[in-house]
């Protein structure tokens, strides 16, 4: 089966759903395409499609990804010229598009029908964005053309029930049939971690982790914030935050946590498939969001992992947390990430009972959500 996967963004500018999407159909035999835009523009004069950063894009993935121009420096309005040879060349069995309220799920939905490839739409987001601009600039989008694609998809795919609700919402009709699957993942490496050996270097080490991007929106502030308060309450151990990502904030929050004195490490940004030695080493893993968020991704990496997760009590993420595996927290609040986290301190029975929890959990997330996606793909053909 032959499947254009469209979206535009996708690694490393934003997302990774496709990516894991991607490889795990390649893995199941299958042949996947992913049609994107391209990591940033140098100049604003070829607007021709290209196929930019072969070598990172090999990196990410073993089958093709193409990356359009775009208008503006950032991804935001990919020329879409090319798609149609893309397409045409290729010749896929489903045309998978992400996000209703994208100009590339609106071409790529209009070549879909025009060609009579089955059409199936995966929504993420699930919510109208706060700021004016964007806002406006969803809300118009939608009206022309994101209603029609919800309406017309040969089948919908919702992240999370958050996502689902939305669909609903934006096309009026509560009664939408929407197939609920949740981000397909790349596990094994983590599953491989056994939680019984978590790799410190000393006794009294006690390591917190956070997998992301380094922005404002994640609440990171907090999570710097909570380490000082644990680095003051433990004296006798060594509290190490574990900082890997990059982002726009990634240098204030770096002299942030110099200010406050503690044992910060800011890793910058690692690939994926090394990613496994930072969860294998720590004790717990943070997630201290301040926006919702569908579904959270590195969450799930560290259940595999054997690791609990002390999240914010927002969005996806509270469906991920269960009972035993971790705490759910209310966000920008630094007290309560310092209080969870010590409850493991001063407990490490709970702290291995909650580990081996985790893993029961993030075992469940390997293998269903792709065999669900493909089953979809198939019934259409």
């Amino acid at each position: 089966m032959k499947i254009a996967i469209i979206n535009q963004f996708t690694t490393p500018e934003a997302g990774g759903h496709e990516i894991n999407l991607a490889n795990l159909l390649y893995k199941k035999g299958h042949e996947p395409i992913i049609i994107t835009s391209e990591y940033k523009t140098p100049n604003l004069t070829n607007y021709k499609y290209i196929k930019a950063d072969k070598k990172k894009d090999k990196e990410l993935c073993p089958f093709e990804i193409v990356r359009l121009k775009t208008v503006f420096i950032y991804s935001e309005f990919p020329i879409v010229k090319g798609m149609n040879k893309i397409i045409a060349d290729f010749q896929p069995d489903i045309i998978n598009i992400h996000e209703f309220f994208q100009y590339t799920s609106y071409k790529g939905f209009k070549i879909g029908k025009k060609n009579k490839i089955p059409i199936v739409l995966t929504q993420h987001c699930y919510y109208f964005p706060p700021s004016f601009i964007n806002r406006l600039g969803m809300k118009i989008t939608t009206k022309l053309w994101g209603k029609k694609l919800i309406e017309n998809s040969d089948s919908l795919i919702a992240i999370a029930e958050s996502s689902s609700k939305f669909l609903k919402e934006v096309s009026k009709n509560p009664t939408l049939k929407v197939n609920i699957i949740p981000t397909p993942l790349e596990l094994d490496q983590f599953l491989e971690i056994n939680p019984d050996f978590i790799e410190n270097p000393k006794n009294n080490t006690f390591r917190i982790l956070y997998v992301g991007r380094v922005d404002e929106r994640k609440g990171l502030k907090y999570l710097v914030d909570a380490t000082s308060i644990l680095t003051k309450r433990f004296n006798k151990h060594q509290i190490v935050l574990d900082i890997v990502g990059k982002g726009k904030d990634f240098d204030k929050l770096k002299s942030y946590a110099e200010e406050k004195n503690i044992n910060a490490r800011f890793h910058g940004f690692v690939e994926h498939k090394n990613i496994s030695k930072f969860y294998k080493r720590a004790n717990v893993f943070v997630l201290p969001t301040i926006t919702k968020e569908p579904f959270g991704n590195v969450a799930v990496e560290a259940l595999a992992s054997g690791i609990p997760v002390i999240a914010s009590k927002l969005g996806g993420l509270v469906n991920i947390i269960q009972e035993g595996t971790g705490f759910l927290v209310q966000p920008k609040n630094a007290d309560e990430i310092a209080n969870a986290i010590t409850k493991f301190l001063q407990n490490p029975l709970l702290l291995k009972k909650y580990s081996k929890n985790a893993k029961k959990l993030g075992i469940k997330f390997a293998h269903v959500p792709i065999n669900s996606i493909i089953d979809i793909f198939q019934d259409l053909i």
